[in-house]
């Protein structure tokens, strides 16, 4: 939550509800509860309270068989076994890495060369742009550091990603296998993006003693 995004609008009462009014809330409080608190001491008549919060969320990690089986039934109604035939088969056509994997992270001498598995996609219309971006910014070069790369979490094999070859065998794919794959690279390109933002307004009126 950031308290600098609250804002507080106060006015009189009157046949239109006019706001009067318009400041903006700096103070240094831990939660909206406070912030509210805080509003009510300081305003008099009625008052609107605006509540912006944003909420930060970072990309999920990378998938493994289980992940991936669970994502594919939920989207496209698929049983698990034929999502793992399917994984399995983009791993036999050069197009992702091995299928049967418990991790969900990357090893580190793999992130050190990852942007050769970004490259690769240049040649994927569906994903170019996004390719474009994450090589441009540079975004991959600090992967490493990141809690996508971990070594100790990593028995045999790191998680399922796009090889960025193969790409010349995607005219061959099923629908559905075509449509797996593209989760699958849309899954890696994401963690070269900053976390997602979401906004959420609240607004409560105050009346003297009552809030609505």
């Amino acid at each position: 939550w950031i308290p600098e995004c609250t804002f507080l609008w106060t006015g009189k009462h009157s046949p239109g509800f006019s706001l009067i009014n318009r400041k903006l809330l700096l103070c240094s409080v831990t939660s909206p509860r406070i912030a509210l608190a805080i509003l009510a001491k300081q305003s008099a008549g009625f008052a609107f309270f605006i509540i912006i919060l944003y909420w930060h969320t970072k990309t999920r990690r990378l998938g493994k068989a289980n992940r991936t089986r669970y994502d594919c039934s939920k989207y496209f109604k698929i049983s698990p076994d034929e999502t793992l035939r399917i994984v399995q088969e983009l791993y036999e056509k050069k197009m992702t890495t091995y299928p049967r994997t418990d991790a969900r992270v990357l090893s580190t001498a793999v992130a050190k060369e990852i942007h050769k598995n970004i490259g690769g996609l240049r040649s994927y219309a569906l994903a170019t742009p996004f390719v474009k971006e994450v090589l441009e910014q540079g975004t991959y070069k600090n992967i490493v550091k990141t809690r996508y790369v971990n070594d100790k979490q990593i028995t045999d094999h790191y998680a399922i990603i796009p090889t960025g070859q193969g790409l010349n065998n995607r005219a061959g794919l099923a629908p559905t296998a075509a449509k797996v794959y593209e989760v699958i690279v849309r899954r890696f390109l994401s963690i070269f993006y900053p976390p997602a933002v979401y906004q959420k307004f609240s607004l409560i009126l105050q009346v003297k003693e009552e809030s609505f």
